[in-house]
C-alpha cells in the first residue's frame, strides 16, 4: 500500500515556486531594460535641441574683421624716414611746427592736379593770423598753376589749428615735373612769435 505524501512537499509542489521567482525575475529585468531604454532616448531627444541651440548661436555671433597689420621692421623704417604722415609727407619744421605737402605720386596728361601745402603748429604753439603769410610756387615747364601766389585770403584753412593752401595746376606734357616755390608764415605761442621762411620742393610725375 503506497504512502500518501501532502501536496505541499511533493516535488511538483517544490518546483512551482521557483517558476514564480524565475518569472519574477525576467518581470524586473525587463522592467530595469524598459527604463534604461526610455532614458537613453529621452537623453538624446534632450541633447538634439541643445545642439541647435548652439548651432544657432555660433551662426549669429558676429565675426569681428581683423585688425591691420602694424608696420614693422623695413616698411616702419621707410615710413619714419620719409615722414610719411595720413595728410601728406613732412618735408621740415622744427620744435614749434610741422610743414607737410600732400601731392599726387602721378597724374594723368590734361588733367588737373592738386597739391596741398600745409603748417601745423605743435603743441603750445599756433598760426599768426597778422603775419603776411605767402606761399609762392614756381611752375615747371609744360605747368600752369590756377594761382602761383597765395595769402591768407587765399587759404583753404587757416586759424590758430594750422594752415592749408591748395596748389591746382594742370600740366600739357608727360614727363616727371619739379615744383619749387617758397613759403612764409609766423607761429606763436602766448608770449612770442617766430616768423618762417621755408623753401619748398616736390615732383608729379605725369603719364
Amino acid at each position: 500500500m503506497s504512502k500518501h505524501i501532502p501536496s505541499q512537499f511533493s516535488p511538483l509542489a517544490r518546483r512551482r515556486p521557483l517558476r514564480g521567482r524565475a518569472a519574477l525575475v525576467a518581470a524586473i529585468a525587463g522592467m530595469s531594460f524598459t527604463f534604461l531604454a526610455c532614458a537613453k532616448d529621452g537623453g538624446s531627444a534632450n541633447a538634439a535641441p541643445a545642439q541647435a541651440e548652439q548651432a544657432q548661436a555660433e551662426q549669429a555671433a558676429p565675426v569681428m574683421p581683423e585688425a591691420p597689420a602694424a608696420k614693422t621692421g623695413a616698411a616702419a623704417a621707410l615710413a619714419a624716414d620719409e615722414g610719411a604722415t595720413e595728410m601728406g609727407k613732412t618735408v621740415g619744421g622744427d620744435d614749434s611746427y610741422s610743414l607737410v605737402i600732400d601731392s599726387p605720386d602721378a597724374l594723368a596728361s590734361g588733367s588737373e592736379g592738386v597739391v596741398h601745402v600745409k603748417v601745423v603748429p605743435k603743441t603750445g604753439w599756433k598760426m599768426n593770423k597778422e603775419f603776411p603769410t605767402k606761399l609762392k610756387v614756381e611752375a615747371p615747364s609744360g605747368v600752369e598753376i590756377t594761382k602761383a601766389e597765395q595769402r591768407v585770403a587765399d587759404a583753404e584753412r587757416f586759424d590758430d589749428g594750422g594752415a592749408s593752401f591748395a596748389v591746382k595746376f594742370k600740366s600739357s606734357e608727360a614727363g616727371q615735373k619739379s615744383f619749387s616755390g617758397q613759403f612764409k608764415f609766423a607761429v606763436c605761442t602766448d608770449t612770442t612769435c617766430d616768423p618762417k621762411k621755408e623753401q619748398l620742393a616736390w615732383v608729379v610725375d605725369v603719364q
